[in-house]
């Protein structure tokens, strides 16, 4: 795997919900590394149990939970975004969570909450994640931006250096070459992530040092 051949020392690994694994987890804590991992219904019952754990504190039902709160918001483009990270570090809060020990290293849970308006229609969506480190929510919003700056560059990079077939189902283009253009485009995304030296917050991003 590519991250045995990374040195994640003092790093903060981000990672979307196909890494969101038990093994990657452990492997990124033993090479001296921490993460940040995109928590989805791949993962069905941390997910559930997470999603319950923010509504419930969130409604003020468990004040204990300790949970953290930072709001930005941006405008541009004719649109407004206003972004809430929530961040819950609570010893014995993750420790219910993972009671089992799966996660190793588990020391916070966050969402984030994004709620755009563009020409008069607002939507909003949540994001959930399992940290490694005790994130404030200003670090926990900065990390998962910067993850999805990212994560556009390099779709920027698939279209136009590796001139990728244009989105949707063009003409003539039968479903095995797309799917093999998928394909593609899977395998190359997760290489420029991990090893591409722009990629400063994926595996690469020294703590409070971009290198």
């Amino acid at each position: 795997m590519l991250l045995d051949l990374l040195d994640l020392r003092d790093c903060t690994v981000t990672i979307d919900a196909m890494g969101c694994q038990t093994a990657i987890a452990t492997q990124i804590v033993a090479r001296g590394g921490d993460y940040l991992l995109a928590l989805k219904g791949n993962q069905p019952q941390v997910h559930a149990d997470v999603v319950a754990l923010f509504a419930d504190a969130r409604s003020a039902l468990q004040p204990a939970y300790g949970m953290t709160h930072a709001t930005t918001i941006d405008k541009g483009h004719g649109r407004i975004e206003q972004r809430q990270a929530f961040v819950i570090s609570d010893p014995s809060v993750i420790a219910y969570l993972n009671d089992q020990d799966r996660w190793t290293g588990l020391r916070s849970v966050v969402v984030i909450e994004s709620e755009r308006t563009l020409n008069d229609v607002t939507t909003t969506e949540q994001r959930y994640y399992l940290s490694s480190q005790v994130l404030d929510p200003v670090t926990a919003n900065h990390h998962v931006r910067a993850h999805w700056g990212i994560e556009n560059s390099v779709h920027w990079v698939l279209d136009v250096t590796f001139n990728k077939l244009p989105r949707g189902k063009p003409r003539g283009i039968d479903r095995l070459t797309q799917a093999r253009v998928a394909q593609h485009e899977v395998a190359c995304t997760h290489w420029y992530a991990l090893v591409s030296p722009h990629s400063l917050e994926f595996g690469l991003q020294s703590h409070g040092v971009q290198r």
